[in-house]
């Protein structure tokens, strides 16, 4: 009977019909937790407090090391730190406490910390500049919120590193694809990072945009604008409404290394539907990457001036008013650009962008350089001259007169009739787009609708080439490519040494050569107007070439 008492009695202390752990534990919800702790003598122990800002304010806390602000955008961990003993309450990194100061803890930096809100129209510009102060200075990365942001400023990341470096540290990243944009309401730069060292260059920066969209609203300059950088990275990215160029890299005389483009998209419309004067322009620019771009207007696609040992590949390039692609300035050289499709073309564009002269690819190295290029494998689409507007100038033109092609204009004394597709105002430039008959220099032409006239000056016929290649450019390798729709011209040698190889070209001529040496193989050449090779000076060397029409200048063939 004992040993049955004394077995009852340790079951009894051990536990014996007590609840489990997890059965006994309670669940508490916020209103329970800031109940338990909205009294200031209880000690906090083993629990975090859930609070607002106001309510940590005022010691509801009490002593807790670790607090959780729940506070709409602003929330967040804050823990004590008893070191510090200096910072101001700025309702976003820091909070006081009597002489107690907590501390947000993050691994990214929000604008909402700072009281940007996404989904409303209000001015978000001096918010996420705080955002980009603290990230920079602590190397965080700035996570932007799905939505839309408004700045009214221009946002500038401070620099990290002194001279003589001069080095940025900065990352910022959307919620994803599509789902971010920071749109401009002022006429600066939306982002610009200009500030680096003309000797050093930055070559310690780390720069990293990702799913963003930056939209310039016809009003911002730039969308970006860098200078005097390094190790920049834009990824996933759509940059649009720029006045001058979406994305701009280096000014002047500047050194600018390791820029990687990756699948981005830029649009080239601006004011008043016009288009604005690149989607990529890189100045002084070394190392560059730039892999699926897509543009979709502009003056040039990608501008490059002063660069060197690029790679552009796998980019779709579209509706560029001049080139899709433009290489020139001193120095520069050595670009690899593979597996493109390149289709400029002219239609609607009411400021008027196109000179004249529409280009594929343009390297001019009349300034000295720009060259050792490989061309290799990409498409070519480029209309032939006849679908091109003419370039002309107007004189006392009516102020009703603009731009339209739902609007025919048609010649005094030619009965030519077409419509305007582009007019600058400022410079009195027009292209008139012929739907019949040919117009004439010096008659007067009258706008359907708006009653305007005008009187148009000299004529300039328009022209096409798939790949031009002039000046101290020389020593290129063009090979693998297709050249579509009849251009002028399908490639333009005014340089020497060049080889020419296993391409495809339908133009009205389809090699132009003025240089002292070139050789082409392989080629496969319909010429539209009966001229498959016209060689203009030179030795030139052929061998397995397809050629449907005459080759010109033979004698000068070695």
């Amino acid at each position: 009977m004992d040993k049955f008492i004394i077995l009852f009695l340790l079951l009894h202390l051990n536990g014996f019909g007590q609840k489990t752990t997890s059965e006994s534990k309670q669940t508490l919800n916020q209103k329970d937790l800031q109940r338990k702790y909205s009294d200031k003598n209880k000690r906090v122990n083993n629990f975090t407090p859930i609070l607002n800002m106001n309510e940590l304010r005022m010691g509801n806390a009490d002593t807790a090391e670790v607090v959780y602000i729940n506070d709409g955008t602003k929330s967040g961990i804050f823990r004590y730190n008893d070191k510090n003993t200096r910072s101001k309450d700025d309702s976003s990194m820091v909070i006081v406490v009597g002489k107690r100061r907590y501390e947000r803890e993050y691994l990214s930096i929000k604008p909402e910390f700072f009281g940007a809100n996404a989904n409303d129209d209000k001015d978000d510009g001096p918010s996420i500049q705080k955002a980009l102060n603290i990230a920079t200075e602590r190397g965080l990365k700035v996570v932007f919120s799905e939505g839309t942001y408004i700045t009214s400023i221009t946002l500038v990341p401070k620099i990290v590193v002194p001279g003589p470096v001069f080095a940025y540290r900065l990352t910022l990243e959307g919620a994803g694809s599509g789902l971010t944009k920071i749109k401009a309401i002022h006429e600066q730069d939306i982002l610009r990072m200009i500030k680096g060292q003309k000797s050093f260059t930055g070559r310690e920066s780390n720069v990293l945009i990702k799913d963003l969209e930056l939209d310039g609203n016809a009003k911002a300059a730039h969308c970006i604008n860098a200078n005097h950088i390094a190790n920049f990275k834009i990824i996933d990215c759509k940059l649009t409404g720029a006045t001058q160029s979406n994305l701009k890299i280096g000014e002047g005389i500047s050194e600018n290394f390791g820029i990687d483009i990756i699948r981005c998209y830029s649009g080239g419309k601006s004011v008043n539907e016009g288009h604005n004067n690149a989607g990529v322009e890189l100045i002084n620019c070394r190392y560059t990457y730039i892999d699926r771009l897509t543009t979709d207007g502009s003056k040039f696609g990608i501008y490059m001036d002063g660069s060197d040992k690029g790679f552009i590949t796998n980019c779709h390039l579209e509706g560029s008013k001049v080139a899709a692609i433009r290489i020139t300035g001193t120095g520069g050289g050595e670009h690899k650009i593979s597996n493109n499709m390149l289709m400029p073309y002219v239609q609607y564009e009411p400021s008027a962008k196109f000179d004249g002269e529409l280009f594929g690819l343009k390297i001019d190295g009349s300034k000295g350089g720009g060259s050792a290029n490989i061309i290799y494998g990409n498409i070519f689409i480029v209309p032939d001259s006849a679908s091109l507007p003419i370039k002309t100038s107007l004189a006392k033109a009516s102020k009703t007169l603009r731009a339209n092609p739902n609007l025919i204009i048609s010649g005094n004394l030619s009965s030519a009739k077409g419509y305007l597709i582009g007019y600058d105002i400022l410079t009195n430039k027009a292209l008139i787009q012929t739907t019949s008959g040919q117009f004439r220099e010096g008659e007067g032409i009258t706008q359907s609708t708006t009653g305007g006239v005008a009187t148009i000056g000299k004529i300039f016929q328009s022209s096409s080439k798939g790949i031009m290649i002039s000046g101290s450019s020389d020593s290129n390798i063009i090979s693998n490519n297709q050249i579509r729709l009849n251009p002028t011209i399908g490639i333009d040698l005014s340089s020497n040494n060049n080889i020419v190889s296993n391409n495809i070209i339908e133009a009205s001529t389809g090699v132009s050569k003025n240089g002292d040496f070139a050789i082409l193989v392989g080629n496969i050449i319909n010429s539209k107007n009966s001229i498959a090779l016209k060689n203009m000076g030179g030795k030139i060397e052929l061998n397995a070439n397809q050629f449907n029409g005459k080759v010109i200048g033979l004698p000068d063939t070695k």
